[in-house]
């Protein structure tokens, strides 16, 4: 199986991505980031895959600074125009950390939902954004359990918590947990799915 980026197909669905559905899904990832975010220092955090940056603009008031990362500079488009008009110290940037190395930024907290299905190699590209995490900064991944039923060449079939957690601990990060934060019917490939959210921290 390859699992692509589908940043194309992104490029095409940014300008009706945020719909109500999304909308409220993003919202309740946000609010489960929100109440997990103990990293000390919130200096500058990372959205990481942000799409449109419903999940960022949703935190943007837990740190000082915001960098919205995408491949797909339509979706970006659509963040900056949200960021022109709002009082937020944040900026975009557009590249594939599957395929090329991030500049050497150093970062309070990472956050990506609903991200590592699109990512082939998804293990490579979690450790290149340990190495921007700061000393004691905190990972939050939000994303889909694994799930047989689904089957496609474009995304992975969910995760499995504990091999995930496995591969973050592999990697260096500590006090790795996870829990499920929603369910619900055709949430994922028109699948009954669960979202979890799983939390960690660079060794300070």
């Amino acid at each position: 199986m390859k699992v692509i980026g589908n940043t194309e197909q992104f490029d095409k669905m940014a300008l009706r991505y945020d719909s109500p559905e999304r909308i409220q899904i993003a919202n309740i990832i946000a609010e489960a980031m929100r109440d997990k975010i103990t990293v000390g220092e919130r200096v500058k955090a990372m959205d990481f895959g942000c799409g449109t940056g419903l999940i960022g603009l949703n935190l943007h008031d837990e740190f000082d600074e915001w960098v919205f990362v995408d491949a797909s500079k339509e979706m970006l488009k659509q963040v900056d125009e949200k960021l022109a008009v709002l009082p937020i110290n944040a900026r975009t940037l557009q590249i594939d950390l599957e395929n090329t190395t991030a500049e050497q930024e150093r970062f309070s907290c990472i956050v990506m939902s609903q991200v590592l299905l699109h990512i082939q190699d998804y293990q490579s590209v979690l450790k290149k954004l340990l190495d921007l995490l700061a000393p004691g900064g905190q990972l939050l991944i939000a994303d889909f359990d694994e799930n047989p039923n689904v089957q496609s060449d474009l995304v992975h079939p969910g995760f499995d918590r504990s091999k995930l957690a496995s591969g973050l601990e592999d990697l260096g990060l500590e006090e790795v947990a996870a829990e499920i934060i929603y369910q619900a019917d055709n949430l994922f490939m028109k699948q009954r799915a669960a979202l979890f959210l799983m939390s960690g921290f660079k060794q300070a």
